[in-house]
């Protein structure tokens, strides 16, 4: 059994680059969405290792990605999203901590809620 198949929660706090994800966290999620190890293909599709897993992306942005015109921009949350399906994790939230360069009277604001929902988060989730 590998080690992410033990794993019962997994959290991924990521900023929006570029309207996507960091290299580096690209760089990590290839390393383990393996097939044969966390997913594996049959003739009706992909079938995930990775069963009654949950997962939460905390995702942080300047603008305001999570709804509005400039939604459609958001390559990151909908990838990793997507990744955590192929994978099996198809209970995956998102936390959006967004909007601070957008409006920078409210950045302490933003942030602060931000922690405070992430705390609800983690006490719910």
């Amino acid at each position: 059994m590998s080690a992410l198949a033990t794993i019962s929660v997994n959290l991924f706090v990521s900023p929006m680059w570029n309207w996507g994800i960091p290299p580096r966290l690209k760089a990590f999620i290839d390393s383990f969405v393996v097939v044969g190890k966390t997913f594996h293909y049959t003739e009706n599709g992909l079938v995930g290792h990775l069963k009654d897993k949950k997962a939460i992306h905390i995702q942080v942005s300047g603008g305001i990605y999570s709804q509005g015109p400039l939604a459609k921009m958001d390559h990151s949350h909908p990838y990793l999203k997507q990744v955590l399906n192929i994978i099996g994790i198809h209970d995956v939230e998102v936390l959006y901590v967004e909007g601070h360069d957008f409006d920078r009277e409210k950045e302490d604001d933003i942030i602060r809620k931000g922690i405070s929902d992430a705390e609800k988060h983690a006490t719910a989730f």
